[in-house]
């Protein structure tokens, strides 16, 4: 062990108020957001934007429509709600009886996975002798933090993932695999988490000697949870895959080499340079920036030996590079907690370089947290 100072559990009261502060500003500016006289699309039309609070917009209406209604699939419509995986929805559905309140269920949600998830940030810092405060900081101030607030699965992801990490690395295996399941069953996505598993799992094995049965049941518990939306819309429409082909047909997603994405991302750039606005020119270099910074962030993981988390954020990376598209990457990479725990180790080293990622966080993320109030996308 080095001589760091272990910040676990001492700033749990800490982590609590940044919680709460953090909670309270954002929720306060979209509601003050929403307040301006800006011209904006309807874009569910009057009878759902009466009950929707200014935090749920754009993906937060199909986890209403699965919790309110259920899973449904029409093959000549381009866009269903199979594209969506089950474990927010449903939680939201517990938590309103899906009725009118089921957008304010899932920010609730939202909020209070947030809570647990930086508690268990914190603890993963700990455990790679790395200061938690930096590393909070530095996802909290990231611009697109304030989907982690919205009726949106970026918290519960965050929290499942990091749970998993965090009680695997420790030898707590049952909640290593209910953790993981959770995260397969939040996001297509959460199926990676089996790599890191496995890794510590073989690392441990090494020590051992032997494979822990616990250690083989939570990979192979995780391991169901991933299956478990593919097995239920191959019994209901006979097609495991259809949450892909959801995907690549109503949506902008389809898999293409990743070396497309750059041919892509160029004629993007260019396209947005002759836009009239800066506000599309802010999302491209947000979304750019987050590929080219969480790549970086990724690299130094393995330079530091933290291969399981190196595992889970490089393929993380690869998976979405493949998707061909950059929209929305700066949201899908608030789940990536390693690489926020190395950016602020990497920040705390420098105190104007902390003032002016703060400020420029912030300040971008009050733009485009407005943006998304009004029906204007940002990811």
């Amino acid at each position: 062990m080095s001589g760091r100072i272990r910040v676990w559990p001492l700033p749990a009261p800490t982590i609590l108020a940044l919680w709460a502060l953090w909670s309270a500003v954002v929720l306060a500016l979209a509601a003050a957001a929403w307040a301006l006289p800006i011209s904006h699309p309807d874009g569910w039309g009057p009878d759902l934007m009466r009950i929707a609070p200014p935090l749920a917009r754009w993906d937060a209406g199909w986890y209403e429509q699965i919790a309110r209604e259920g899973y449904h699939y029409d093959p000549a419509v381009r866009e269903n709600n199979v594209g969506f995986y089950p474990l927010y929805p449903l939680l939201i559905r517990l938590a309103s009886g899906g009725g009118p309140s089921a957008f304010s269920a899932g920010i609730a949600i939202s909020v209070a996975a947030l809570l647990g998830a930086l508690l268990l940030v914190a603890r993963a810092a700990s455990d790679a002798e790395e200061d938690a405060l930096p590393a909070l900081g530095a996802l909290l101030f990231y611009p697109s933090s304030f989907f982690l607030a919205a009726a949106y699965t970026e918290s519960l992801f965050l929290l499942s993932t990091a749970g998993a990490f965090v009680a695997a690395r420790r030898g707590r295996w049952a909640w290593a695999g209910l953790a993981g399941a959770a995260a397969a069953l939040t996001r297509f996505n959460g199926f990676l988490i089996l790599l890191p598993l496995f890794w510590i799992g073989r690392e441990e094995a090494k020590r051992l000697g032997r494979w822990r049965p616990r250690a083989v049941a939570a990979i192979v518990f995780s391991a169901a949870g991933a299956l478990a939306f593919p097995v239920y819309l191959a019994a209901r429409w006979g097609d495991p895959l259809l949450y892909v082909h959801s995907k690549t047909r109503g949506w902008a997603q389809h898999p293409r080499p990743i070396w497309s994405l750059a041919v892509g991302a160029l004629r993007e750039a260019v396209a947005r340079i002759h836009e009239p606005g800066a506000g599309g020119k802010l999302v491209f270099a947000m979304m750019a920036g987050s590929a080219l910074l969480f790549t970086i962030l990724t690299a130094e993981l393995f330079r530091r030996r933290r291969t399981a988390e190196g595992l889970y954020c490089a393929a993380t990376l690869l998976l979405l590079f493949n998707s061909g598209t950059l929209d929305a990457l700066h949201r899908y990479v608030l789940g990536l907690f390693p690489c926020f725990i190395v950016f602020g180790s990497w920040l705390v080293r420098s105190r104007p370089a902390a003032a002016a990622y703060a400020w420029l966080g912030a300040g971008t993320g009050v733009l485009l947290l407005a943006r998304y109030v009004h029906w204007i996308f940002v990811g």
